[in-house]
């Protein structure tokens, strides 16, 4: 069934890209780095060895003063010691992970998405159709924060891939203690693919198992429309 995930992508993506032609939507993802407790890298070098210029004033090479050996003699070879570096960035790391905000639109989505095992499975299929079409809008930034799970975030910044990562886990660890529970997702799987009317008349469902399939299903969607959108992007850079 990932073939026909890849199939729907395709056409979704082509029907996306052919709206969205005339929106002069830039073609790469860019970030804004307006603090100084951002979170993405600004030099290769190490974090530390960054700010050593402000705690040893090595650019005022001109102005350094002679060391002190064991014997308080002034000498010119200067022994280097490490030391603590207190920095504004350190200071206000605290309320940097509260800085950035996804939006009414996407909390609301987050937080649906959040509690997906309590909830009935038709509400869990439509929000996570809508999460996938959000997913296919060729925008990079929205790319960029829906389908890239390396992406650096502060803490507390709420992405798909934590949200998805944090449900499967409590999935993990609840369906296991049913009884039967490989047999229960088998049934119930191959009752939901059958889309059998009298499944949803019938008051026996079950929300864990219910949820576990539509993650499987949501995960297999979202991968199929990362990988479109991969062979797209190389497509065009050739």
């Amino acid at each position: 069934d990932y073939e026909h995930y890849i199939h729907d992508a395709h056409r979704h993506y082509q029907l996306w890209l052919d709206v969205t032609a005339n929106f002069n939507w830039p073609n790469e993802h860019s970030y804004t780095d307006n603090t100084a407790s951002s979170t993405h890298s600004y030099d290769s070098r190490p974090e530390a060895d960054i700010h050593l210029d402000d705690v040893f004033d090595t650019t005022k090479t001109h102005k350094q003063k002679c060391c002190t050996d064991k014997n308080k003699n002034c000498t010119n070879e200067c022994l280097f010691s490490q030391r603590l570096v207190l920095r504004s960035k350190d200071m206000t790391s605290s309320t940097a992970d509260d800085e950035f905000d996804e939006g009414p639109f996407f909390k609301m989505l987050f937080k649906l998405l959040a509690n997906m095992p309590q909830q009935p499975y038709q509400v869990n299929l439509h929000l996570t159709s809508i999460i996938s079409k959000l997913a296919l809008m060729p925008h990079p930034n929205l790319h960029e924060y829906l389908l890239n799970p390396m992406l650096p975030t502060a803490k507390k910044t709420q992405t798909l891939f934590k949200i998805l990562q944090d449900v499967a886990k409590r999935l993990t660890m609840e369906i296991p203690r049913l009884r039967n529970y490989k047999k229960v997702i088998e049934n119930t799987r191959l009752q939901l693919m059958s889309e059998d009317p009298s499944y949803d008349e019938s008051g026996e469902h079950n929300q864990l198992v219910e949820s576990l399939i539509v993650l499987e299903e949501f995960s297999k969607e979202l991968a199929a429309i990362a990988f479109v959108k991969f062979q797209h992007s190389l497509h065009m850079h050739r």
